[in-house]
């Protein structure tokens, strides 16, 4: 059986998604997340490449990444890789941990990347799978509660608190990244009304061009080089990763809604499907359809 990938939003807890895979001879280019990621290694191994060397989680280990932490990931051919993540809001981590150290307010961080924990391993694949496959008369009440539980379990072990609030990022990195968000939607909304009005699709090489880190540059009043060095500082990867980050969220939520791949890709900012395909699969380890077939959704 090939690899496979079943992806689901958590109801009842906004902004969580769950995550269950087992891929074999993958790899996940250098990339960051705006949330928590708690994940739990099943079979096989995975290398994660992180700023200060590479640390590799085997089976029965969890692997914690703060939001915006830059790693990267390689799965070696042979035995498959199973596991299972949950991916988090700063915010619900954030309760989370207020109510475990029993304080009106917490910042929670991860210090180790990979933990040998194979209790709350156990619990952690336990519960993306009963999230991704959820078993008859199963509530909305009893997910959320079983989530959170085990997140109180991961904070309470191996969370560290935070003083103060979270520190602004860099006015210059904030305005790039404001900028991108913004093409990135008003691209979308142009493809479609495009595609609408006479089933042409946008030129891509004219969104490319409103996008190059020169332009990024002129709109966060700072020169290429200093926007290059504090965009990756305040959030982990390049502008230029960022944007492709965003278009593969963009095409990801497209899919989920029963959009053609095809189409999709042209909605969210990529030249053709073989783009989307290329960018998806240097990302998320598999290529698009195979990413949600698991959930019942075809190519």
């Amino acid at each position: 059986m090939g690899d496979v990938v079943l992806r689901e939003r958590v109801e009842g807890a906004p902004g969580v998604t769950v995550v269950c895979g087992r891929v074999c001879g993958a790899v996940f280019a250098r990339h960051a997340h705006r949330c928590f990621v708690v994940g739990a290694v099943e079979s096989g191994a995975r290398r994660l490449g992180l700023g200060g060397g590479e640390v590799v989680a085997g089976r029965g280990v969890l692997f914690l990444l703060n939001p915006r932490q830059p790693h990267s990931c390689v799965v070696e051919a042979g035995e498959a890789h199973g596991y299972g993540v949950l991916s988090v809001p700063a915010e619900r981590m954030e309760a989370l941990a207020a109510r475990v150290w029993g304080v009106d307010a917490a910042r929670v961080r991860f210090d180790r990347a990979v933990v040998e924990d194979a209790d709350l391993a156990v619990r952690v694949a336990a519960l993306a799978h009963a999230l991704t496959a959820p078993g008859p008369g199963r509530g909305v009440a009893d997910a959320v509660g079983e989530l959170d539980a085990v997140l109180g379990a991961v904070i309470a072990r191996h969370g560290r608190p935070l003083p103060g609030p979270e520190p602004e990022a860099h006015p210059a990195a904030r305005r790039a990244r404001g900028a991108i968000d913004a093409a990135v939607a008003r691209e979308a909304r142009e493809a479609r009304e495009t595609r609408e009005a006479d089933g042409a699709a946008i030129g891509v090489e004219d969104r490319e061009e409103r996008l190059t880190l020169e332009a990024l540059a002129r709109l966060a009043h700072a020169s290429p080089f200093h926007l290059q060095r504090i965009f990756s500082r305040e959030y982990g990867v390049s502008p230029r990763r960022y944007q492709e980050q965003e278009r593969v969220r963009a095409a990801l939520e497209l899919l989920e809604r029963g959009v053609p791949i095809g189409r999709a890709a042209l909605e969210a900012g990529f030249a053709d499907q073989s783009h989307l395909t290329r960018v998806f699969r240097g990302l998320m380890g598999v290529p698009p359809g195979r990413f949600l077939r698991g959930a019942g959704r075809g190519e």
